[in-house]
């Protein structure tokens, strides 16, 4: 079987949970999305794939409840398999999972600061940067795409927003500096066409 050529990503930011409209960091923490959040999603959801050029292949998701929810959601509309895959799950935070961002900025002012000016660099403590997330997330999706039947496969990727901000940025979509105003998209759809050979991202080195 031949390898594709070129991949179209569905990217999709994950619906809402109680964290995200309380204001608080999320990053691994299990947690569910919000009924609201998720009937919007769920019309969004068909209305996006009805609008697709070719069908989707597959979808795959990161481990987070609101993540496979919000996934299943996408392959229902689709019509196709879900997958479920480890190196989807959103970027560790370490200490700041759940906390506020203004208590950050009072806690930790000058790491938070470095932090919020580079994403993709710096890691939280006991946690992970984000432009290293993206780095395993993109190799997650290159081996899912190495699997798809199709030349031209479509592949569903279900994400939390900070990590699917970051895959944009990532994929060179969006320039980093723009990154947190879209790390808060929750529920949200971008369609991204890349050659196989281009998903192949160098891990950011990172400082703690």
């Amino acid at each position: 079987m031949a390898k594709p050529i070129t991949v179209t990503l569905v990217l999709l930011s994950a619906a809402p949970t109680a964290w995200d409209e309380a204001g608080r960091l999320i990053g691994q923490a299990a947690l569910p999305a919000t009924d609201a959040g998720t009937d919007a999603l769920h019309q969004k959801a068909r209305s996006f794939v009805a609008g697709l050029d070719r069908p989707l292949d597959v979808v795959v998701c990161g481990t987070e409840d609101s993540t496979h929810a919000s996934a299943a959601l996408l392959a229902e509309a689709g019509n196709v398999k879900l997958r479920k895959l480890d190196d989807l799950a959103n970027v560790d935070l370490g200490l700041w999972e759940g906390s506020l961002r203004e208590e950050l900025e009072g806690r930790c002012p000058s790491t938070y600061k470095a932090w919020r000016d580079q994403p993709d660099r710096i890691r939280p403590p006991e946690g992970e940067a984000i432009g290293d997330a993206a780095a395993r997330a993109l190799r997650a999706i290159r081996k899912a795409a190495d699997k798809a039947k199709s030349d031209e496969p479509v592949i569903g990727v279900a994400v939390r927003p900070l990590l699917w901000a970051a895959l944009l940025a990532a994929l060179g979509e969006e320039p980093w500096a723009s990154y947190w105003s879209l790390a808060d998209a929750a529920g949200q759809f971008r369609t991204v066409t890349r050659a196989l050979a281009d998903l192949r991202p160098e891990a950011v080195s990172a400082t703690a």
